[in-house]
């Protein structure tokens, strides 16, 4: 399967790097903090301030990926209390 030339909504055509390029700098740049290539410019407080701005954004991917599963096991938890309640009437008749 190919992948898309750009992901749906993405700005193209004055970004340097693709984004599956900008996936794999950001990857890189969790693991090696500021010593990235990555990063044409000479300017490092651009470069540690993009750094920052991955970071926030792979943990706040992170974090909302941990509360779909808090919500989904809190959701069965509920139902299987519901359900034992349920049961529990049924055999008190």
């Amino acid at each position: 399967m190919a992948l898309p030339s750009s992901p749906a909504g993405a700005a193209s055509g004055h970004n340097r790097l693709s984004w599956a390029a900008k996936r794999v700098c950001l990857w890189f740049n969790l693991m090696f903090p500021p010593f990235s290539s990555c990063y044409a410019s000479g300017d490092s407080t651009q470069a540690w301030r993009q750094y920052q701005q991955n970071k926030l954004r792979f943990l706040t991917f992170c974090r909302d990926a941990a509360e779909r599963r808090l919500a989904a096991l809190n959701a069965a938890i509920l139902t299987l209390e519901q359900q034992i309640a349920r049961d529990q009437q049924g055999q008190s008749f």
